[in-house]
């Protein structure tokens, strides 16, 4: 309890030290390996990182939770296809786990297999219906791949379901761009850099867009 109450306060070395103790102690302790996987990883030594939690698989080679963090984990190492390996390994294991299809959708959008990272966000979001990052991605999925129709409709629910989404906001303006609809672009590109003042993108397109209406 006290390396993970450490691990929770940010006190990154510490918790690890805690952690490696009670790897030495316990080595058949699987949860341990698995969180000082976490922690190793979180202080950029990715490798290292999954290493420990591969090793929390093989002492508990059933619990989805430790497949979800190996995939997060080699996605912080751009290892796509283990991270995509490691996520069906838990969505296999759990098949309601809606956070581990949407780091799957994650990892297969990472993959260019478009049309099967769409399924796996409309999954998530069947599961978890008010997942506004899911909604959101999903969205980005299909206004990357030309329908700004479809996308409008998803960054409109993430926004309802997070009304404070700054990047919905300027990515539902532009997917209304590109319907020609400029004054409600403008809205939610405004409302975009009203939540986020540095947000550089929202403010290249608003900017743009008051362009395009002479101003």
């Amino acid at each position: 309890p006290q390396a993970q109450r450490l691990h929770q306060q940010g006190q990154l070395p510490q918790a690890e030290q805690l952690y490696r103790q009670v790897v030495q102690s316990a080595p058949h302790y699987a949860e341990a390996k698995h969180l000082l996987g976490i922690v190793c990883s979180q202080q950029g030594r990715h490798q290292e990182g999954a290493n420990w939690v591969l090793q929390a698989i093989q002492k508990q080679p059933a619990h989805p939770p430790y497949y979800n963090n190996l995939g997060l984990i080699y996605g912080k190492m751009n290892n796509w296809k283990g991270a995509q390996q490691a996520f069906r390994a838990a969505t296999r294991l759990a098949p309601q786990f809606a956070e581990a299809w949407f780091n799957l959708a994650n990892a297969t959008k990472s993959l260019q297999k478009i049309d099967e990272a769409v399924r796996y966000y409309k999954k998530t979001i069947k599961l978890a219906p008010n997942h506004a990052r899911a909604m959101y991605n999903l969205g980005n999925t299909l206004l990357e791949n030309g329908k700004p129709k479809s996308a409008r409709k998803r960054f409109e629910k993430a926004i309802e379901i997070q009304p404070n989404y700054a990047e919905a906001h300027n990515n539902l303006g532009s997917a209304l761009d590109a319907w020609s609809e400029y004054d409600e672009a403008v809205k939610h590109y405004e409302k975009a850099v009203e939540l986020k003042p540095d947000f550089i993108d929202a403010l290249k397109n608003l900017g743009n867009a008051y362009s395009r209406q002479g101003n």
